[in-house]
């Protein structure tokens, strides 16, 4: 049976949440915040909030509600258009990308969204060039992600989007079967490093070239926007760019930091002349 809740107790139990995972639970938004939650219950067999509240005392439950509310991209190259630009940018040298240079992929809760940057940097002849700096909230899903597993489900719409992003090889050839699963090649992520959490410490700059943080803004209260966005800013080097979903946008007060290079991709770029 379906659990209710009031507006005052969800909000409680997404303040718990914060405290106990030291992530923003408290900033998602409502519908997808009591959508997640019902889901998790019912996997869990959870029939009150205080069996729930109890359940938290394990490291292992709290890493199971991690990743029940990670937000996860299930396709490789979604969006075709946002890749193609992307390249571009790449290839004629709006971006320089070498061994000095870094790529930040914050929240990365599925491995499409990586692979797709590993499979264009491959195809590009910059393999193992720059540092690609990942984040994540769940360790068990990360794992998956660690390997280069990848689910066979969206096999044809993988296939369909690698199509329109007009790869030069065939998707196949980037991945590798064992015992009837599907992984991206290792020699790929020779260069990736992963951090547990949303965002690096306060005493950490990444100063990355290029941001990729698409589709997750959607799912938190639009004030938190500007702090999510501070965040991306105080990790982006001047010159560097950030790349957004295409029905995300950046909040007003960073139009004097970045300028948008690419409207209908959502891709902004940083001002060179900041110095902070």
């Amino acid at each position: 049976m379906a659990i209710s809740y009031s507006i005052n107790e969800l909000r409680e139990l997404a303040e718990r949440l914060t405290v106990v995972t030291k992530l923003p639970y408290n900033e998602l938004t409502h519908s997808f915040f009591k959508r997640r939650l019902a889901v998790l219950y019912e996997k869990n067999a959870i029939r009150k909030t205080q069996q729930f509240i109890s359940m938290l005392e394990e490291d292992q439950f709290i890493d199971i509600v991690n990743d029940e509310f990670a937000i996860a991209t299930t396709e490789l190259f979604r969006d075709p258009g946002f890749w193609r630009r992307l390249r571009r940018l790449i290839i004629e040298s709006e971006i320089e990308l070498d061994q000095t240079t870094k790529v930040w992929i914050p929240d990365v809760s599925s491995g499409e969204e990586l692979y797709s940057f590993l499979i264009l940097l491959e195809e590009s002849g910059l393999s193992g060039q720059p540092e690609i700096m990942t984040s994540y909230i769940s360790k068990e899903s990360f794992k998956h992600v660690q390997e280069g597993l990848i689910t066979t489900k969206k096999a044809e719409t993988n296939n369909y989007n690698y199509k329109r992003f007009e790869g030069r090889d065939k998707l196949e050839a980037h991945f590798v079967k064992d015992k009837g699963r599907v992984f991206l090649k290792k020699e790929m992520f020779r260069n990736v490093k992963s951090e547990y959490g949303l965002f690096p410490s306060e005493d950490i700059e990444y100063k990355a070239s290029i941001v990729i943080f698409r589709n997750k803004m959607l799912y938190y209260n639009k004030v938190f926007h500007e702090r999510l966005v501070e965040q991306i800013d105080r990790n982006t080097k001047p010159g560097g760019i950030i790349c957004l979903g295409i029905k995300e946008t950046l909040p007003r007060c960073f139009s004097k930091r970045f300028e948008c290079i690419d409207e209908k991709e959502s891709i902004y770029k940083k001002y060179k002349f900041l110095t902070d």
